[in-house]
This record gives C-alpha cells, sequence and structure tokens, in this order.
C-alpha cells in the first residue's frame, strides 16, 4: 500500500478536462523551457550593454554620455550622473516630448574657448565640466528639410552640484495636438449642499 498520498505521482488530463484537486499536471517541457528563459531575461538584459549610449571626452578634458532612449538607459546614465555635473535635456515645447539628434556647443565665457562639441544620442548629455560659467548652444532640425532650430542657455558649474537644463524646440510633429491656451478648463465639480 502506498502511503505517501496524492502528491507522489502525477495525474495526466487532457487538455480539455479539468484535472481533480489535489492533483499535480504532468510536467511540459515546453512549459518548463519558455519559464527558465522568462527568468533569465532580466539577467540577461542587466548584463548587455545599452546600444545607443555613447561617451566620449574632448580635446580640453571634458568627458560625456550621451543617450537617454528607453528606461534602461536613462537608468544606466542616472547610475553614472554623479560623476558628470551638467546634465542637458532636449525636448519638444508644447508637449515635453524628448527629442535626440541635437548639436551642442559648449563654450568657456570668460576664454570664449570651445569645451564640447557633440550630436547627442538621445534627449539626456551629462557633462564633466571644471568650475566655470558656460554657453551652452543647441541646434535641432525636425527633418532634412525642415529649419535650423537654434536654443541657448548659461550654467555656472561650481562644487559638487549638478547643474541640469532644459533646451526645448517647436516640433512640427505636434502641430496636430490642441493648444495649450484652447484646452477646455478643468472641471473640478461642484460642491453640493448638505441636505438640512
Amino acid at each position: 500500500m502506498d502511503t505517501r498520498g496524492p502528491t507522489a505521482a502525477a495525474v495526466v488530463t487532457p487538455a480539455h478536462r479539468t484535472p481533480p484537486r489535489g492533483a499535480i499536471r504532468a510536467p511540459d517541457p515546453g512549459r518548463r523551457r519558455w519559464l527558465r528563459a522568462l527568468g533569465m531575461a532580466p539577467a540577461l538584459a542587466a548584463t548587455l550593454p545599452a546600444a545607443a549610449l555613447e561617451r566620449g571626452s574632448s580635446e580640453s578634458g571634458a568627458t560625456w554620455t550621451s543617450g537617454g532612449i528607453g528606461m534602461s538607459e536613462r537608468e544606466q546614465m542616472l547610475a553614472t550622473g554623479e560623476r558628470h555635473r551638467l546634465w542637458l535635456t532636449t525636448a519638444a515645447r508644447r508637449s515635453g516630448a524628448y527629442l535626440s539628434g541635437a548639436q551642442v556647443r559648449i563654450l568657456d565665457v570668460a576664454s570664449r574657448a570651445p569645451v564640447l562639441a557633440v550630436t547627442m544620442d538621445g534627449p539626456w548629455l551629462l557633462a564633466t565640466l571644471p568650475d566655470g560659467r558656460y554657453e551652452i548652444e543647441a541646434s535641432w532640425r525636425a527633418a532634412d528639410d525642415a529649419p535650423l532650430q537654434t536654443a541657448r542657455a548659461l550654467a555656472e558649474v561650481a562644487g559638487r552640484t549638478v547643474r541640469r537644463l532644459f533646451l526645448y524646440f517647436d516640433d512640427p510633429a505636434e502641430s496636430a495636438l490642441p493648444s495649450p491656451r484652447r484646452l477646455p478648463p478643468i472641471d473640478r465639480g461642484r460642491q453640493i449642499p448638505k441636505p438640512r
């Protein structure tokens, strides 16, 4: 007599029938492989480098990282963000949607010497700069035949703080969006008086 109970053996039932309560399904090798692959996906993704993340250094010694397309790239950039002292983001003026492909020039205000010139490979640029005041100029074009737009900002880098800048451009793809001034006001509801 077998005293191990119902969990000792697998009960095989046809796919259209529900197995009895307490029965164990027969192992499915295809399902196991799929679950194993699914379980390994996060570990595999963590070991792969981000494809579009670019790093470099300029002749003046400034180091930079550009990218920010997708959550994994942004998390990777933020993990190293403490080493960088300037964080530049390019975005659309109306919606705030991230824009990539801007050409950025950074000049030292005092000497007017170029510190960094790079084409952003995403909406974020993290740069390590020595203490000083800098003029940041970014140029962006929506399409090859679209006019070139330029945005400028001044930034002072000092100490260990990270200076964050946003440069906005007009994106023609947003012309189909309703104007922010024409949006209907938010209805917050009326307060109903309490019955007496």
